[in-house]
């Protein structure tokens, strides 16, 4: 029976495997990281915006979108292609969020 078999490296060519190694290894270590900082700050908006009442919530939303300067047409083009994507109650809910924003 034969031994493992050896991969005869030159040194040039194990050094720059090892880098690539290492290089990798960073990355999982800095993507881990900030997957751990994005779970925090998804728990700390959800806690948030969990303790507002729906008044405060749309009070919110009309803030936000007021900043970022989407006017009505704009919005109803987005609503036309995200209702078919939703049930006939989401349709509702939509269209009644749409109407309390252009107020």
């Amino acid at each position: 029976m034969r031994g493992p078999r050896c991969i005869n490296l030159k040194h040039e060519e194990r050094d720059t495997m090892k880098r690539s190694l290492s290089g990798m290894k960073r990355q999982q270590e800095t993507q881990a990281k900030q997957g751990a900082a994005d779970q925090q700050t998804i728990r700390e908006t959800v806690e948030h915006y969990g303790r507002k009442n729906k008044d405060e919530l749309f009070d919110e939303l009309k803030r936000v979108t007021g900043e970022t300067e989407m006017d009505a047409e704009r919005m109803d083009a987005l609503a036309r292609q995200i209702a078919p994507m939703l049930s006939e109650e989401q349709r509702q809910r939509m269209r009644e969020v749409l109407e309390k924003l252009k107020q």
